[in-house]
């Protein structure tokens, strides 16, 4: 991990520093162009209280040209304190040199009904800023920064520019989108879109509110306009789902079917004659004979041979590198590495081919017009025995058969054929679940308890936990899990190393690893009473599955990890006898399953819980989270065991029972009393 961060440092320094403070030849001041109608903008905003931030815009205004390929922006924002001056007062905007240009038209002032020029008297730098080294991926943008001077609470800021240039791996394809909200007020929003008169677009507005469009015909071309004023804004609640729009806008494309997109993909991801003489030979090198073999040795070798690192500039972006460069050079992103696994499974016979999906707004994707931007991932469709299997080749330390490989949930995906006319609908992964038994020995309340750990993982949960292992040691792995616990058990210790067990072989998919402390105070003397010393165990690992995300009047939907299965057994073992009473209880609500069983051995002393959780759908709406959000804080209420013992029950045990003693002697001095009053009667 430290290599990995030096690694990215390194690389940062000596991108910045071949850059840094100087001005790109692609970055210019300017005039805007004739086709733009640069909106004016007025100083009457009055939001709520309630919306008030450290900022605000009065006015987001963009304009396209698809003919010219420009993109034009103009932007006015009112600082209202000190935390909107420190976020506002440095203006940067990404292009890709490969094909665009960038041209400053603006950067002023207002204050006190004065405009003050800002872009006249300051410096435009630009510097390569790879925000996506954390994820190995170097797509070549660099950055125009100008960090304005003078900036304080009440100015107005207004900037304009314009990007002139787009990808040209789109060819005619038009793709855009139109934002028309946002977590700030704004006065006014204005957006044109101008496209030549021949072209025939489609859109699509994400919520009724902005389906008023003007549309007319200057020249050769069309003209689309929207406009709205004193827009509210839109705050996301807690743990809402990628896919969920929650900005309404506009899509635009010309793409009448999801045919369109597919032969747009497919010319993309062609391999040539040399490519594949090289697949071939690499196919050869690992042939056995054995069809399901060759192509999990084939998996294998693209998921963990090939490392993941994408350079996506310029066309690289979308078009996936040769599969002979991708060979020699080991690396490649999900699509070099989805190319190169479709054509070496298509050279044992099997039919295989690059499919697009996307990682987390998947659910989403059947909503949209048909467009490129609806994807931003790439993995494989096979077809073996007549059953469909999907392999993602970005994983790595996946084993077991063909059906155990985990494929997430992605819900929908484009395969790459000349024939291909829909989306596929991708079936909902198995992603194995997670076992725990933890074992609790007592031997008495002034000695430590025995305290153990057994975890299974199985199906994707195995794949994790095998690639974690990879980067780790015994010693840090032991370390940290000791940490882990420590939060619920202060003072716990080590009384050996964690060890771990992986059971890949022989078709399992399955690791196991197994933990060893001791718990010297598990026993504690309760604080309100020195009578009584109690003993409590929590599930941890059960807890951070069904963590809540509390909202008090939910409106939109709320996410949940699904596939989620987790399996939690407590053995706690006491040193002598106790009074348990068994139990079970269960919970099936919307999205989550829950049951948990308490059973008592009289013979050893052993108490056994056994916990269930399991996630049964993606999300749950808001109409439904009220019931949710009551089922889990009932569960986390239930989860765990508390066993409390006073010293007077402890001295019973030890000696009888002591009121039990009491009430026989009374009787016989009551006996006694009552003979001696008898004789005296009849005496007399």
């Amino acid at each position: 991990m430290i290599r990995t961060t030096i690694h990215f440092i390194l690389i940062f320094i000596l991108l910045a520093s071949q850059a840094f403070g100087q001005l790109h030849p692609a970055v210019k001041k300017g005039a805007v162009s004739k086709w733009v109608v640069p909106q004016e903008f007025l100083d009457t905003l009055t939001p709520s209280e309630n919306d008030i931030g450290d900022h605000h815009y009065l006015l987001y205004d963009r304009q396209v040209n698809v003919g010219l390929e420009e993109n034009y922006v103009h932007m006015v924002i009112q600082l209202l304190n000190e935390s909107g001056v420190q976020d506002m007062s440095s203006i940067n905007v990404s292009i890709d040199p490969k094909y665009q240009k960038l041209t400053f038209h603006e950067i002023n002032i207002y204050r006190d009904g004065e405009k003050v020029d800002k872009l006249g008297t300051h410096l435009i730098q630009s510097f390569q800023r790879e925000t996506n080294l954390d994820r190995y991926i170097y797509d070549g943008s660099i950055t125009a920064f100008v960090n304005l001077e003078d900036v304080r609470t009440g100015d107005i800021l207004e900037y304009s520019y314009t990007r002139k240039g787009r990808n040209p791996i789109y060819g005619n394809l038009i793709d855009y989108y139109f934002d028309f909200e946002f977590e700030t007020p704004v006065q006014d929003i204005y957006a044109k879109l101008v496209v030549p008169k021949s072209e025939k677009v489609f859109m699509k507005e994400n919520k009724e509110a902005y389906k008023n469009v003007e549309k007319t015909i200057i020249g050769n071309n069309k003209v689309y306009k929207w406009s709205y004023s004193n827009v509210k804004p839109v705050f996301r609640e807690g743990n809402v789902p990628d896919w969920f729009e929650l900005y309404g806008g506009v899509q635009i494309t010309n793409s009448s079917s999801w045919s369109d997109i597919a032969k747009w993909g497919v010319g993309l991801f062609k391999i040539d004659d040399r490519d594949r003489e090289k697949v071939q030979r690499l196919v050869k090198s690992m042939k056995s004979g054995n069809e399901e073999e060759d192509a999990l040795a084939l998996i294998h070798f693209v998921q963990n041979e090939i490392r993941y690192f994408g350079l996506e500039e310029g066309l690289s972006g979308y078009k996936p590198h040769a599969p002979s460069q991708v060979i020699e050079q080991r690396y490649g992103d999900c699509k070099d590495k989805s190319l190169l696994l479709a054509s070496a499974l298509k050279e044992i016979g099997l039919e295989a081919y690059p499919m697009l999906v996307h990682s987390s707004n998947g659910l989403a994707i059947g909503d949209y017009l048909p467009s490129p931007s609806c994807f931003n991932h790439c993995v494989v469709a096979l077809k073996f025995n007549g059953d469909d299997y999907y392999i993602d080749p970005t994983y790595s330390s996946q084993k077991g058969s063909l059906s155990d490989y985990y494929f997430p949930t992605y819900h929908y995906g484009l395969i790459l054929t000349e024939l291909t006319d829909s989306l596929t609908i991708l079936p909902d992964s198995y992603a194995g679940f997670t076992q725990v038994e933890e074992t609790f020995i007592s031997y008495g309340l002034e000695e430590p308890v025995v305290f153990t750990v057994r975890t299974e993982y199985l199906g994707r949960r195995a794949d994790y936990i095998r690639d974690f292992l990879k980067g780790t040691t015994v010693s840090k792995l032991s370390k940290d899990y000791l940490e882990y616990y420590a939060t619920m058990y202060p003072s716990i210790k080590l009384t050996d190393n964690a060890f771990w067990i992986d059971s890949s072989d022989g078709g399992q998919n399955k690791i196991v690893v197994n933990e060893f402390y001791e718990v010297p105070e598990m026993w504690n003397v309760e604080d309100d009473d020195s009578n009584v010393t109690s003993l409590e165990t929590y599930p941890i690992i059960l807890r951070d599955a069904i963590s809540l995300v509390k909202t008090p009047d939910r409106k939109m939907p709320y996410f949940i990890s699904y596939p989620n299965k987790l399996i939690h057994t407590t053995r706690i073992k006491f040193h002598e006898e106790w009074s348990v009473s068994p139990s079970n209880n269960q919970i099936e609500e919307p999205g989550i399953r829950y049951n948990k069983t308490l059973d008592y051995n009289k013979k050893t002393f052993e108490v056994t819980i056994r916990e269930l959780y399991e996630s049964t759908r993606h999300f749950i709406n808001a109409e439904d989270y009220k019931k949710y959000r009551s089922s889990v804080e009932t569960i986390l209420n239930e989860t765990g065991f508390y066993a409390t013992l006073t010293k007077n029950e402890e001295f019973a045990k030890g000696t009888g029972n002591l009121n039990d003693i009491l009430m026989i002697v009374l009787s016989v001095v009551i006996g006694i009393y009552s003979l001696l009053v008898l004789y005296k009667y009849f005496s007399n």
